[in-house]
């Protein structure tokens, strides 16, 4: 055999070496998430504050126009504070932020926490403080389980739910997380 092809047997060898340590390397960070569970049947939020920023600047302070309540199954949920399936915050200066709070619950293997994320949904045209806004990012919240009387939270930090035609909608802020009638609620895996 040729030099040259030594040569390219080795370089073969090598890149299927590389491959295969690249896979093994891989493999556990993408099997580190898996689908949590609520403990109960009723879901609802309720803050103190929350603010949303335009492009990481621009804030305003809002809340829930009333405390979004929804029916948890498997590790969705989807809520809402009103009748046709939107959740609204209301901002200090009277604009408002109208989306759909489709959360699903996960846990992290190699960091050892819960989260939840809020789907897109991909709408054009939804009400935001600055204008038409559409809900097309993935935004994630960190989730700690409660215990006894202390009730779970999520915690947003600066987590980009969509964007309008000037930029990127955020939303930070700590949530409490209860069944409806306000009893613990806590996630699993």
């Amino acid at each position: 055999m040729s030099t040259s092809g030594k040569n390219l047997k080795r370089l073969f060898a090598v890149a299927l070496v590389v491959s295969a340590f690249a896979a093994v390397v891989a493999s556990p960070a993408q099997a580190s998430v898996v689908n949590a569970k609520f403990s109960a049947s009723s879901l609802k939020f309720t803050s103190t504050e929350l603010t949303l920023k335009l492009n990481g600047g621009e804030a305003k302070s809002c809340n829930f126009q009333g405390w979004p309540t929804g029916t948890p199954s498997g590790s969705s949920a989807w809520l809402s504070n009103e009748q046709f399936g939107y959740t609204w915050i209301k901002c200090s200066d009277g604009t408002y932020l109208k989306m759909e709070m489709v959360v699903s619950a996960h846990f992290d293997t190699v960091a050892n926490n819960y989260y939840l994320t809020v789907a897109p949904n991909g709408s054009v045209g939804t009400t935001s403080p600055w204008g038409t806004w559409r809900q097309s990012a993935e935004g994630k919240a960190n989730w700690v389980n409660g215990s006894g009387s202390t009730q779970s939270t999520l915690t947003f930090e600066e987590s980009v739910l969509g964007s309008t035609s000037t930029g990127t909608i955020s939303l930070t802020g700590t949530i409490t997380a209860t069944t409806t009638s306000g009893s613990l609620i806590t996630l699993s895996h």
